[in-house]
């Protein structure tokens, strides 16, 4: 068969932490895309979300809608299956009928947790929490009706944008100089850049029914919550005590999987790019905030004149600087390069 190549491509919730990241990396100028943010589109609409994908004719629907937050989803379960389990219906249903193919973004959260090894591929799935068993849910409906499809899974994804582990932790370095960690969960951090270089690849090579199917990609190597979180502070030269405690000391009230390593081999050998060591991926990350060392206090030089900083925001990137409490600015993360003693 010919390999599929892609010229219109849809994005499904563009302003989530892994469409604002792909709409910053290089696109391909002979592609169109249509980034469709969550007010934009909503997945569980059939119609409507039918009548956008008829008007702009895509060949590929990357799909980033996902109901991510474990805890709420917990207590959410309607909402939680309307986005994972029936906005996915949805696509599959549409996909299918304009012979479109799916890139689909899903979790590390299908597996149980208790394998004492990396998980592959064919391993069977078997959630633990309401999160996973919609994925899981949804990874089933694909694999049932599409013949052109990627499900891509990942782990532990963070970015400079939006809430994530690692932009709370930046946020409470703020206020505090000790930070307790769940330590007992393991598995590895993936950074948006990383995972949009592998959306790239897939796109780049093409999705067809030779290569159709479920893949692994994290970046490599295996840590938990507290080190990856010692490894933040180290890299941003943020002065900060991590103390590592157990899952229920950090404030995790649910029981959830406990060793969440992929295997990204399938997805190296057929689609060629090798994801970078998780601490590798980290410091890239860091050096793209374009602002580190970074605290409240810390002085700054803007104009000549002497400021510290009084506050940040790291979701919106913008810090405030001061001189006195009549006398601030705001100023984007990227105008203060350079700019910290």
């Amino acid at each position: 068969m010919v390999k599929k190549m892609f010229s219109r491509i849809l994005v499904t919730w563009s302003d989530g932490q892994v469409g604002e990241e792909l709409q910053r990396s290089n696109q391909d100028d002979n592609i169109e895309y249509l980034f469709l943010t969550q007010s934009d589109l909503n997945v569980s609409a059939k119609r409507k979300t039918e009548d956008i994908v008829k008007e702009f004719k895509p060949d590929l629907i990357i799909n980033l809608a996902t109901f991510s937050d474990i805890l709420s989803a917990e207590q959410n379960f309607a909402e939680a299956y309307s986005i994972n389990v029936l906005g996915v219906r949805n696509l599959v249903s549409i996909c299918e009928k304009y012979d479109i193919a799916l890139l689909h973004i899903s979790d590390t959260y299908v597996f149980k947790g208790d394998k004492d090894a990396a998980y592959i591929e064919t391993d069977p799935v078997n959630p633990k929490t309401v999160y996973g068993k919609t994925l899981a849910l949804a990874e089933n409906l694909i694999q049932k009706k599409l013949k052109n499809y990627v499900i891509l899974r990942t782990s532990w994804l963070y970015s400079n944008f939006s809430n994530n582990f690692f932009t709370k932790f930046l946020v409470k370095s703020q206020y505090t100089s000790e930070l307790t960690v769940n330590d007992e969960q393991l598995s590895s951090p993936t950074s948006t850049k990383e995972l949009c270089r592998a959306i790239d690849r897939i796109i780049t090579k093409g999705i067809t029914e030779e290569n159709a199917g479920v893949y692994h990609f994290t970046g490599l190597g295996i840590t938990s919550m507290s080190l990856f979180a010692e490894e933040v502070f180290t890299a941003a030269k943020i002065p900060m005590i991590v103390i590592p405690v157990l899952a229920g000391d950090a404030g995790i009230i649910i029981e959830e999987p406990f060793f969440l390593y992929l295997s990204s081999l399938k997805f190296i050998s057929e689609f060629g790019y090798t994801p970078q060591h998780w601490k590798n991926a980290l410091i890239e990350m860091i050096e793209t905030s374009a602002i580190v060392p970074i605290k409240p206090g810390y002085n700054v030089t803007w104009d000549n004149e002497e400021y510290f900083i009084s506050s940040i925001d790291w979701a919106k990137r913008i810090v405030t600087i001061s001189t006195s409490k009549d006398n601030f600015l705001q100023l984007k993360f990227e105008e203060l390069v350079n700019k910290i003693k």
